[in-house]
């Protein structure tokens, strides 16, 4: 996994893992771990819901394929 911290401190972070298999990721995103570390961003988008503000932070999963090492 890397975690890349943007230039421009106004762009958004990017994280990057690798996974064997796309099922093996979605199996992942349902998993109590996966509950479990990011309940903290769950709680604040759910916050911000109530709110009626904007969330915090967005998450958008994309799916690239490695072409050369």
């Amino acid at each position: 996994m890397h975690v890349l911290r943007p230039a421009n401190e106004k762009d958004a972070y990017l994280v990057v893992s690798y996974w064997e298999t796309e099922d093996a990721f979605n199996t992942w995103t349902k998993s109590p771990e996966f509950m479990e570390g990011h309940k903290r961003g769950f709680a604040d988008i759910a916050k911000a819901k109530q709110e009626g503000t904007p969330p915090p932070m967005t998450s958008d999963f994309k799916i690239y394929h490695i072409i050369a090492d």
